[in-house]
């Protein structure tokens, strides 16, 4: 048999063989007929597995940890944002309604912002339709010059032919 492998595995074939032959001797002598040290093998990754399975889950735990942890303080920080909020708007009421006028510039500049946008936004889309109907113009002016140049081609071809004969009949004597 090691004779038959050299070919195939070379150098490698004493070192096989010898492996071979301590497994088949050890599934000879086990009661199952598995060898005692692919079992060992299989228990080992097994365990691998489940070592590296419970580290994945401790992280996971941990990351949710984090983040209830985190959306915990983003609430509480928010809470705090609401509160200092209201504040602000009782101090700016006091202070005789300066804000109020501070809104409406604010409002006059996001109005004219807005309707700039939207010119231009009419601008890009008429631009649009030009460009769309000068391609649809262009296919069809090209669609009517090969109908014409197909046309003037059948009739140039017809004027240039011969009428066609009629093949003589043979009379049957």
């Amino acid at each position: 048999m090691q004779i038959n492998l050299t070919g195939f595995l070379e150098r490698k074939t004493p070192d096989f063989m010898l492996e071979l032959w301590k497994i088949l001797l050890s599934a000879q002598s086990s009661p199952d007929g598995i060898p005692n040290e692919l079992v060992e093998q299989k228990k080992q990754e097994m365990e691998k597995k489940r070592a590296e399975e419970e580290k994945l889950m401790n992280l996971l735990k941990e990351k949710q940890l984090r983040i209830t942890l985190e959306n915990s303080m983003t609430k509480r920080s928010s809470t705090d944002e609401g509160t200092r909020r209201r504040e602000r708007s009782r101090d700016e009421d006091r202070s005789g309604g300066r804000r109020r006028r501070d809104s409406s510039i604010d409002r006059r500049r996001r109005r004219s912002r807005s309707s700039s946008h939207d010119s231009r936004n009419r601008e890009r889309t008429s631009r649009r339709r030009d460009n769309a109907r000068t391609r649809q113009d262009s296919r069809e002016d090209t669609r009517r010059r090969s109908r014409r140049e197909r046309h003037s081609r059948r009739r140039s071809s017809s004027s240039s032919r011969s009428p066609r004969r009629k093949p003589e009949s043979k009379e049957r004597r």
